[in-house]
């Protein structure tokens, strides 16, 4: 199946699911969520979600939710779809890892460039670049944020999938639960993260001091539009 035909697939698949109950959106929301992170192509989990909204649609018509067709354990149901479809090819995964990546960090540099103060200055020399350095150090810190931030966001998006049925199965199930233990887990794994983020931050700080070239602002803000387009292309 060709992107352009995907993309119209996706589009059709959006207006279906605003149809849907709010249950049932939700379910359909984690199954997609789970696939889209598996080893299936974009391809054929828009094609299971299309026949999944359909019999949904059904299933709704006859006062009946999602539970009824692919029963109550929806991550069980996905990884069987996923054992026995095909896996995404290479070409698929570097498209994929391209947009995670060009996408960030063009954000990233715009952010840089931004942040460095250069523009401003430019702006409030009258668009005169006269007297005016506009040349934007890239140290090493920035390239380590960089690293790191690209790397938190692709393991974030990963963990998020894998755990799509966590928070629909625990409502489902709420009694089963201990609020107490709930909250204590969160608080230790935020506070873990937040740690980890601080301490990364200011090591990474202090290496910025430590310049590996110098790029016009102009040409970097060139590279941020030509990085965000192939981003959203690969995407």
């Amino acid at each position: 199946m060709s992107i352009t035909t995907t993309n119209q697939l996706r589009m059709k698949n959006n207006e279906l699911d605003k149809k849907l109950e709010k249950h049932n959106q939700q379910v359909m929301l984690d199954i997609v969520v789970y696939l889209r992170v598996s080893s299936m192509p974009d391809a054929q989990v828009e094609l299971v979600r299309h026949d999944l909204l359909d019999m949904t649609l059904a299933a709704q018509e006859r006062n009946e939710d999602i539970s009824t067709i692919i029963g109550t354990d929806y991550k069980s149901f996905c990884d069987e779809i996923i054992l026995n479809s095909a896996s995404k090819s290479g070409r698929d995964k570097l498209k994929e890892a391209v947009a995670i990546i060009f996408s960030g960090l063009s954000i990233l540099l715009l952010i840089h460039v931004i942040v460095s103060g250069s523009l401003n200055q430019w702006i409030q020399n009258g668009f005169s670049t006269f007297k005016i350095n506009l040349y934007i150090p890239i140290g090493l810190g920035f390239v380590l944020n960089a690293i790191l931030l690209l790397s938190i966001a692709w393991g974030l998006v990963t963990w998020i999938g894998k755990r799509a049925f966590h928070h629909t199965q625990m409502a489902d199930n709420r009694k089963s639960y201990s609020p107490k233990s709930r909250y204590l887990k969160r608080f230790l794994i935020g506070a873990g993260i937040g740690t980890f983020l601080m301490i990364s931050l200011y090591v990474i700080n202090k290496l910025d001091s430590i310049v590996l070239f110098t790029v016009h602002a102009f040409i970097l803000l060139g590279v941020c539009v030509v990085l965000y387009l192939i981003g959203k292309w690969a995407s």
